[in-house]
């Protein structure tokens, strides 16, 4: 459980970590209690913490290279805050993937299959 900011007219980000995530599936789902009460539970999701995607050289301000677990199909990157930033198609017999972070901000980001 995360405790909140009271209320506001501006958008608040919160981070909740799962430490000790099970090595396989994991499912989550979002809830939200207010001021009266009410609970809003929003969609499951999950994340498979039984595959790995390796990323080298990190930190990098040219590329990264991603090695790709068998059968990856398609790649996201996405920024700290799950915004979308770029899709990529993998070929079928596609090991690794270089990524140009050159041509993005400095900051942290996320990579999913």
């Amino acid at each position: 459980m995360v405790g909140v900011n009271g209320s506001s007219s501006v958008r608040r980000n919160y981070v909740c970590y799962d430490c000790r995530p099970a090595s396989a599936i994991n499912y989550y789902r979002l809830g939200q209690v207010d001021i009266d009460g009410t609970l809003t539970e929003f969609n499951m999701k999950s994340l498979d913490f039984g595959v790995v995607v390796a990323a080298y050289t990190n930190p990098s301000t040219e590329k990264v290279t991603i090695a790709l677990p068998n059968k990856t199909k398609a790649l996201e990157l996405t920024d700290v805050n799950g915004k979308l930033l770029r899709n990529f198609a993998i070929r079928e017999n596609e090991t690794t993937i270089t990524i140009l972070v050159s041509e993005l901000s400095p900051g942290t980001y996320f990579v999913a299959h």
